[in-house]
């Protein structure tokens, strides 16, 4: 601030614009380098089985890990993290029975195991019941508790569910993108349990505090530039169940569209059927 001292109103203002600039330069491009070591990552990373290669299957190789791209031309796998919730699931699947459509709902533990009617009603319906770890930690860290987050998670949701999971989705994607031994521990036990790890290639950001007319766009935009593939919502804002209703109702089933809306669950064994 002293460089700011004892100047006149004129040089104080452009010392001040000078200096804001340079802040905002330096922070759009510390963004754009963290964008861009996202996007080398992602990239580096065969998530996807080879057309007409093997089955998906629970691995720790590529088999093990889908994010949509290899899904058949136009078809689409709507999911849901973080719940269930009390409120919020409800009115999502009150949205997909409406629509006669399901989603794939990745729930956390914790949350599970105070909504066994919103499970069954899930379940009821058709969608895919997957596991999302017990409390969303940070699974590509070492201090993360991987006992409990994937084995403990897997006990009690197969015990809600009426059936063992069969996919897994790491919070945050962190299994994957990052390289740590405990990422590597979390994907073997997380293949050890029999299950597939999901990720996506549409993303909402639904988290971010905007209106639901700006998700829907986001959202939109992104699916309109791929041929398939997996969105990410979380059913546990309000104004995710606006624009992900949006997405079913303008996107994925709107009137003269070749896109197929499906559950992760329908999706695998009709690509390891053939």
């Amino acid at each position: 601030m002293a460089q700011f001292l004892n100047k006149a109103p004129v040089q104080f203002y452009k010392l001040f614009k000078d200096q804001k600039s340079k802040l905002e330069a330096a922070a759009a491009a510390e963004a754009a380098k963290d964008d861009a070591e996202f996007n080398n990552l992602y990239n580096s990373q065969q998530f996807e089985r080879a057309p007409n290669a093997a089955t998906i299957v629970p691995s720790t190789s590529n088999s093990g890990t889908i994010s949509g791209g290899s899904f058949p031309k136009g078809t689409w796998a709507l999911t849901y993290d973080d719940g269930p919730d009390a409120a919020r699931t409800p009115r999502v699947l009150s949205m997909l029975k409406a629509n006669n459509t399901h989603a794939s709902f990745f729930w956390l533990a914790q949350n599970a195991m105070k909504n066994a009617t919103v499970i069954s009603a899930a379940k009821a319906d058709g969608n895919t019941l997957g596991d999302h770890s017990y409390t969303h930690a940070d699974l590509s860290k070492s201090s993360a508790n991987l006992q409990k987050e994937i084995k403990e998670s897997y006990t009690l949701e197969t015990g809600l569910y009426g059936a063992a999971p069969k996919y897994f989705r790491c919070p945050y994607g962190s299994c994957i993108y990052s390289k740590t031994t405990s990422s590597a521990n979390a994907r073997k036990m997380i293949a050890d349990l029999g299950m597939i790890h999901v990720l996506w290639n549409v993303d909402s950001n639904d988290w971010k505090a905007d209106t639901p007319d700006v998700i829907f766009e986001r959202t939109k935009k992104q699916i309109n530039s791929l041929p398939n593939g997996i969105i990410l919502f979380h059913d546990i804002h309000d104004r995710s169940v606006s624009a992900s209703t949006r997405v079913v109702q303008e996107v994925l089933m709107a009137k003269g569209t070749t896109k197929r809306m499906m559950t992760i669950d329908a999706i695998v064994n009709e690509i390891n059927s053939k």
